[in-house]
């Protein structure tokens, strides 16, 4: 997959890739380890895209809060969190699974982890 294939994809992320040229390159070859291209098949082009979306939303929000507030990534347990005059709340079934799998913090990564059970990871022997 090419940079600009990602972007067809996911034009969003067309602004990092300008102000920073070779951002989502880095990211694709990052990933290289997390796909045996022969298992993903068909899904391949989707599971790098998605992986690669996730990274890359959550290294950008990590960057974002380490530069507001270093302890912000530590409240991950928080289900509520009001600001002003604004309150959200957060499923703690939903804040619990994604203590197991950070790749649900994103749609990307829940978009990844439905193809990844798709795909299986193999055979394994105990």
């Amino acid at each position: 997959m090419t940079p600009s294939a990602f972007l067809a994809l996911f034009p969003q992320f067309q602004a990092l890739e300008t102000a920073d040229p070779g951002t989502i390159q880095g990211y694709l070859d990052r990933a290289g380890p997390y796909f045996d291209v022969s298992r993903w098949g068909a899904f391949y082009t989707d599971g790098l895209a998605n992986w690669t979306a996730h990274t890359l939303t959550m290294d950008q929000a990590e960057q974002a809060q380490f530069a507001l507030a270093p302890s912000a990534l530590v409240a991950g347990d928080v289900t509520t969190k009001t600001v002003g005059r604004e309150t959200i709340s957060r499923d703690g079934t939903l804040l619990g699974r994604e203590m197991t799998d950070p790749m649900l913090k994103t749609t990307y990564g829940q978009r990844y982890v439905k193809l990844r059970r798709l795909v299986g990871l193999g055979g394994a022997a105990v």
